[in-house]
């Protein structure tokens, strides 16, 4: 997690791990949608990185990966 706050890289958490640094703004939720497991996980990425190719090509590839 300390990673992705840093801008390092992205996180695939559960958001209960992640709800405090969510609400402080340090990290967004990088897609809206969230998949049925036992537990949800939200791929989570630096605000200042949500935006960039590589984060949005991982995102793609992971949804196509899942679906």
């Amino acid at each position: 997690m300390e990673a992705a706050c840093q801008g390092l890289g992205m996180l695939l958490a559960k958001r209960i791990l992640v709800e405090d640094s969510i609400k402080a703004g340090d990290l967004v939720i990088a897609h809206e949608n969230s998949f049925s497991s036992h537990s949800h996980h939200y791929l989570i990425v630096n605000k200042n990185r949500e935006n960039l190719y590589q984060v949005n090509q991982f995102k793609q590839w992971l949804l196509e990966s899942l679906s």
